[in-house]
């Protein structure tokens, strides 16, 4: 299945929390500082300002994909996103050349996604779908459960490094290690499986590569247009299994919308909409 991220980087595992970092609409790692004075100074302001402006004052501005048009062999096809009224993502609806599908989220008061459920809603596995059901403990990941339409299920469970992020997932038959850089997952590594990425100056995935017991079963490229910070074009060509009889070639283009979201949820919209843009083939990942 396509949804959840956790399969770009183990079909083969990669998730990306994005607990710690802040980025700019471009990737960018930010850190803000202020000084005591300062903060104090800010303190003292808000206190007289009325209740619409505290809130206000807890907002941020993001801008968020609201749609990507696809080419591929002459054909054009679309995906379509909604969020949630603090900018969280709802639906995917992929509009693709042989069949049509959604994918539909529901979240925990602090954003923490619940479950996450696919739907296909024509083509020749029209009716079919899959849910995938997350278990939060102190404000962690700890286990993912996928449920199949053919009655099978399969389980996931994580651990953690000193920095919060997740180091290694196992689903009982095999253990994926982690490795990060600019607050993403760069390696994971398996008995059998490896992946291994590359990241671009703004901290987007411009190459990828598949392997298994050390031959090459898969492989991305992509270049990407940047316009005001933002990906506008991204020229994919890829192979994602041995089973797929040649590679593909896609075009997308992104539009954007600008959305008040709550500061506190900054960091997981963030990392939801550079997933958006990073995923590729069989990959999705909150």
């Amino acid at each position: 299945m396509m949804p959840y991220m956790l399969q770009y980087f183990q079909n083969a595992e990669l998730y990306l929390s994005g607990t710690n970092t802040l980025f700019t609409a471009g990737g960018r790692k930010m850190k803000r500082f202020m000084t005591t004075a300062a903060v104090l100074a800010v303190t003292i302001c808000m206190a007289c300002l009325p209740a619409e402006v505290h809130a206000a004052a807890k907002k941020k501005t993001v801008y968020v994909i609201s749609g990507i048009s696809v080419k591929e062999d002459g054909k054009k096809t679309s995906v379509k996103p909604t969020y949630t009224k603090d900018g969280l993502l709802k639906k995917i609806k992929w509009v693709l050349s042989d069949e049509t599908y959604t994918d539909s989220f529901t979240y925990g008061k602090k954003g923490q996604i619940k479950q996450n459920t696919e739907k296909i809603l024509s083509g020749s596995h029209k009716g079919q779908g899959a849910t995938v059901k997350y278990t939060w403990k102190n404000g962690r990941l700890t286990q993912k459960i996928e449920y199949y339409a053919e009655g099978d299920s399969s389980t996931t469970k994580y651990t953690y490094d000193a920095k919060g992020r997740i180091a290694s997932s196992s689903n009982g038959h095999e253990e994926i290690i982690f490795t990060y850089k600019k607050g993403h997952v760069v390696k994971s590594e398996g008995d059998k499986i490896k992946y291994s990425a590359s990241l671009d100056s703004k901290g987007n995935v411009k190459k990828w590569t598949r392997t298994f017991d050390g031959q090459k079963i898969g492989y991305y490229s992509a270049k990407i247009t940047y316009k005001s910070g933002r990906v506008k074009k991204l020229t994919r060509i890829f192979k994602a299994n041995p089973m797929q009889e040649k590679e593909q070639k896609q075009t997308l283009t992104f539009t954007y919308k600008k959305m008040r979201v709550p500061k506190s949820l900054a960091d997981k919209i963030a990392d939801q909409q550079w997933q958006f843009i990073n995923h590729a083939a069989d990959s999705f990942a909150w």
